[in-house]
């Protein structure tokens, strides 16, 4: 399940409507596309012989979370669509919650409390898209060679997956910088990863434009896991060879072209062999999916044999996301490629960035450190007697 994300898809994705422009204007061209019911975009198979469909609504983020009661008629639309189009089976159908679905069904509870049926299975996908963002920062760090206690990793955005990751980061030991717009949320889970990993520095910061471009001088590279209506950092204030693992949708960090030496890879990937879905969303057609689809996919493959996986609705826990690591191994299930928009962006230009990026900020940390102990240095203050005088006279050396 996905939505419209901003006012260009109401043509990408609904490009048999275009014809409708010639006689409407813009704004109830739009207004028209948002009365229509959920409906189809894509529909996909896989060697492994999932099959399955992607199904949108016509509401932007904004509309949903504007009106609760909207978001219910929404969801009972979409039942209705989906008693509609999917035959019973042995196994559960599995229903995946892609982009701002899981913030706007409290993490997928309300779609279980609207569906009612043993005939669905729910998922938000945090848990697949929480592991393909560990698994991708945890490989730039080993790759790029940087020692983890030297390591300093900003996140974007406490919520349900960013707290993942930066729990998973500070059992590795990996020093973080923490960003948020809830100063009260933000105090409480550095507190409670100071109790656990004493041996590494937390620095938390509330959300502001003009902190971003310090604290990003000070990371060896950043993490987005946000909720947003737009770009939430300027291109200008993202420092050379700096890289974004980015996880919002819609998208909050810009996206460059290769000469500008900056990169943000689309996060929450999963490369699963033998699925390619026609519909792109904005990478490309391959094997490459976003978290919520491909936790669906998992889901629906482990269905097959008894459901030994749990679906995420509500907190990412650690257990799932173990069992989610074990189902990957098996399966030869990794993070996702390193894609910036349409551009597949090689993984060793990548890794020298990071790489490049350390080296530059430990250089920056030591001509402080340096400058600090020259302020605080003490020359000594020698005394030596005059033969006109027995007075001491200080001569500073």
């Amino acid at each position: 399940m996905v939505h419209i994300r901003y006012a260009q898809d109401y043509y990408d994705s609904l490009p048999f409507f275009k014809w409708l422009r010639i006689f409407l204007p813009e704004e109830k061209y739009i207004k028209l596309l948002q009365k229509l019911p959920p409906f189809l975009i894509d529909r996909f198979n896989s060697k492994q012989g999932i099959k399955g469909m992607m199904i949108t609504t016509p509401l932007m983020p904004d509309m949903l979370m504007s009106s609760r009661k909207g978001t219910e008629i929404e969801i009972l639309r979409i039942k209705r669509l989906l008693d509609r189009m999917c035959v019973p089976l042995h196994n559960k159908i599995v229903i995946g919650l892609g982009a701002w679905w899981p913030m706007v069904s409290k993490k997928g509870e309300l779609f279980l409390e609207l569906l009612a049926s043993d005939k669905y299975r729910v998922t938000t996908g945090h848990s697949a898209t929480s592991y393909s963002i560990i698994r991708t920062a945890e490989y730039l760090i080993k790759e790029a060679e940087i020692k983890h206690k030297k390591c300093r990793v900003i996140i974007f955005g406490c919520g349900n997956i960013g707290k993942n990751v930066a729990l998973a980061l500070a059992q590795k030991n990996i020093n973080l910088i923490l960003v948020d717009i809830h100063a009260r949320k933000l105090e409480h889970f550095k507190s409670t990863l100071h109790k656990k990993y004493k041996k590494i520095e937390i620095d938390t910061e509330l959300f502001e434009k003009s902190k971003i471009k310090e604290l990003l001088d000070r990371s060896d590279f950043g993490i987005c896991a946000t909720s947003n209506l737009r770009a939430i950092i300027d291109k200008e204030d993202i420092p050379e060879n700096f890289v974004f693992i980015d996880d919002s949708r819609p998208e909050a960090i810009p996206r460059f072209g290769n000469h500008e030496k900056k990169y943000t890879l689309e996060g929450g990937l999963l490369h699963i062999k033998g699925f390619v879905s026609r519909y792109n969303v904005g990478f490309g057609n391959d094997n490459n999916i976003l978290g919520c689809l491909a936790e669906a996919f998992i889901l629906a493959w482990d269905g097959r044999n008894g459901s030994t996986l749990k679906e995420t609705i509500g907190k990412v826990t650690n257990e799932r996301l173990q069992d989610l690591d074990k189902f990957c191994k098996t399966h030869d299930i990794r993070y996702g490629d390193f894609k910036m928009g349409k551009i597949n962006l090689a993984e060793k230009l990548v890794i020298n960035a990071v790489s490049s990026k350390h080296y530059k900020e430990n250089l920056r940390t030591k001509k402080i450190i340096k400058s600090k102990e020259f302020k605080n240095f003490s020359l000594p203050i020698v005394y030596t007697f005059k033969k006109s005088s027995t007075e001491l006279t200080p001569n500073s050396i």
